[in-house]
């Protein structure tokens, strides 16, 4: 008992999951972190962490899951990698894009919680319902601008914080009969 209890905190010590075993290594990050309030108590964290902790989980890793005391913490995540975007444009006009108020067009639609997840497929890669989202798209918009003669779909990938995105995927749908060309 009093074993798996010791093994539990080792291995579920929250927080120090994230610190890899390189953290707060050179003298430049340990000068930096030196800088900022109760710095000394993140350079001992990681060095304790570093020379006593990892040895220890390294060893009780293939204990983890026989005793039933493996745990994936991750509390303190470090934010998104990438930031995807959807933008729809019609006659050369943006009238929607992801997280943006002043381009808006579809938006209560496209956030709804049960069509979201199939904006988000289709953004990470072409989806079984990439076809029907763009059939929805190319309605909305001869509903909603008749005089329109082009709609452009495009979803745009950039590091975080969402500057300078790149395209990732380009649909194209032309009146007058609206076919989705890539």
């Amino acid at each position: 008992m009093l074993f798996a209890v010791f093994a539990t905190g080792v291995l579920a010590f929250p927080g120090l999951d994230q610190y890899g075993a390189g953290t707060l290594r050179s003298a430049a990050q340990r000068e930096e972190a030196l800088k900022r309030p109760f710095g000394w108590w993140s350079i001992a964290s990681a060095d304790l962490n570093r020379w006593v902790r990892l040895p220890v989980v390294r060893v009780l890793e293939p204990l983890q899951r026989p005793l039933r005391i493996a745990q994936a913490w991750a509390l303190y995540g470090g934010g998104p990698g990438r930031v995807r975007r959807l933008e729809i444009r019609v006659d050369g006009q943006l009238v929607h894009r992801s997280k943006d108020p002043s381009a808006a067009w579809l938006a209560p639609t496209l956030k709804f919680r049960r069509i979201r997840p199939i904006v988000s497929a289709i953004c990470g890669k072409r989806s079984k319902n990439t076809d029907n989202m763009l059939r929805f798209v190319a309605g909305r918009v001869r509903r909603d601008f008749p005089d329109a003669r082009e709609a452009v779909v495009e979803c745009t990938s950039s590091p975080w914080p969402g500057t300078d995105p790149q395209v990732a995927l380009h649909y194209r749908m032309a009146a007058p009969d609206w076919e989705v060309t890539e």
